[in-house]
């Protein structure tokens, strides 16, 4: 069985940027297995973003090339997070988690961050 080499990038060095309304994830698509086998974009079904342990969002990759996922407002209330993503294909493999990303929220901040990892 193989896994797919997640080259989502949610690792560091990252770049932060406080905005009103949205917490926004960016992520390169993988387009290699572990083995070096190529990765069709057809062959990716989803990405699966968690934060604390808890699965935040799966995105569907359609339109193929999918790189981002907005979270709603509110979604992350005042406090710490480690959030890691993953990458699924058709066949149902799911790929190791990525680097984790470490995140606060503090309290009285008008509105969750939009969070951009490149």
């Amino acid at each position: 069985m193989k896994k797919i080499l997640l080259v989502i990038l949610l690792c560091l060095p990252l770049t932060v940027t406080w905005a009103v309304g949205e917490h926004t994830f960016k992520w390169t698509p993988p387009t290699t297995y572990t083995d070096d086998t190529p990765l069709a974009q057809e062959d990716i079904r989803e990405y699966v973003i968690e934060c604390n342990g808890e699965e935040l969002a799966t995105i569907p990759n359609q339109p193929l090339n999918t790189d981002t996922y907005e979270a709603p407002p509110g979604t992350f209330p005042p406090g710490n997070y480690t959030c890691v993503g993953f990458t699924v294909t058709t066949q149902g493999i799911s790929s190791d988690a990525s680097n984790p990303v470490n995140f606060t929220v503090a309290p009285g901040q008008p509105s969750p961050p939009v969070f951009v990892v490149q």
